[in-house]
């Protein structure tokens, strides 16, 4: 969701763009390649507050993080807007920030899960060493504990804040809670055909419900007990739903 929109300019016309824009995507089945998305919302180690783009003035923010893993970690800048940078790349790996400022990195690419699995633990390793350098820690949560939507500091990216105006106009009830406190795991996996797609994409429908049993680590909610095991699941189905 957080990466920056490619895009040229073209108006779409009419479906058949749309799919042929999917078939330019078939990949033969010697080149297909998985990807892993992962976001964590950043808190102060000091008081446990949500972090902001900019800091307070003594700590530091997602600002002073980017310009860390620039100066000393080998990545590059990102796409700037309205004088704020809103992401960082290396290596077809990208951190990028939620509404919320939940801190999400962007796999590369690889050829199986195992090269995900090592990207990901030498990822996660340099941005918690980072982060403790600057005072802040990332939640390994799927929604925030404490906090409401509206309370949280704001990514400064335009897109987000037509998504809010969006929210508001159409009063989606818990869509700012879904926006700014949600955080997840996602995979993109490459595809061979439409026919192949669609088979991936029901298979990996149907077992959402298990995933969410099996890995469920959002019981709270506003700093209580949420009665749930899963709160994230619960606000997308009532937002979506009701």
């Amino acid at each position: 969701m957080s990466s920056p929109s490619k895009i040229d300019g073209h108006a779409i016309s009419d479906k058949q763009e749309l799919v042929e824009w999917f078939e330019k995507g078939c990949t033969p089945a010697n080149r297909l390649l998985i990807g892993v998305e992962h976001e964590k919302p950043p808190f102060y180690l000091d008081d446990f507050s949500p972090v902001s783009y900019q800091g307070d003035g003594i700590r530091k923010g997602v600002i002073h993080f980017m310009q860390e893993m620039i100066a000393h970690h080998g990545w590059t800048p990102g796409i700037v807007e309205n004088g704020c940078l809103i992401d960082i790349n290396k290596n077809n790996l990208g951190w990028t920030f939620e509404p919320g400022l939940q801190m999400e990195t962007g796999g590369a690419p690889l050829r199986n899960v195992h090269q995900n699995a090592a990207e990901t633990e030498s990822v996660l390793k340099e941005a918690v060493a980072v982060s403790e350098q600057l005072g802040f820690g990332m939640l390994a949560q799927g929604f925030h504990p404490t906090h409401r939507g509206v309370d949280l500091p704001m990514m400064p990216k335009s897109r987000y804040a037509l998504l809010r105006e969006f929210i508001k106009a159409n009063n989606f009830s818990n869509g700012i809670d879904l926006l700014s406190c949600t955080s997840t795991v996602q995979v993109n996996m490459g595809y061979q055909s439409e026919a192949d797609m669609v088979k991936m994409l029901r298979v990996s429908l149907s077992l959402q419900p298990i995933a969410v049993a099996l890995f469920a680590n959002s019981p709270f909610r506003e700093g209580k007990l949420s009665g749930y095991q899963s709160t994230r699941s619960n606000i997308l189905i009532n937002n979506f739903n009701g």
